[in-house]
């Protein structure tokens, strides 16, 4: 059986020179805190979480207040810009990171 308050309560992801944490949804680069703002933050963890998996672009819309393909470039482009993830866009489907 499997202890969800435990999985609840992680302290933190690590990706490189990302730290993320959960429960305080900051994100450190290099030990330094990125601001990502609220959309960011949801998209930045749903790529953490989900490294190696094809992210389509269904799942990213539910993540935006306004879901269109312009709001979703801009939003991945900015994590992009800002964190360094290698956020790799699978034409026609979605978007994949590699596994730190």
């Amino acid at each position: 059986k499997v202890n969800l308050k435990f999985l609840d309560r992680e302290e933190k992801i690590v990706y490189n020179d990302l730290e993320f944490f959960p429960k305080d949804k900051k994100v450190l680069k290099s030990g330094n805190m990125i601001s990502l703002g609220e959309m960011g933050i949801l998209l930045f963890e749903l790529f953490i979480r989900n490294q190696e998996r094809i992210i389509t672009k269904d799942e990213i819309y539910e993540c935006l207040e306004n879901p269109s393909a312009t709001a979703l470039r801009f939003h991945v482009s900015n994590i992009k810009k800002l964190t360094g993830l290698q956020i790799k866009n699978i034409r026609g489907v979605g978007y994949i990171i590699e596994k730190s």
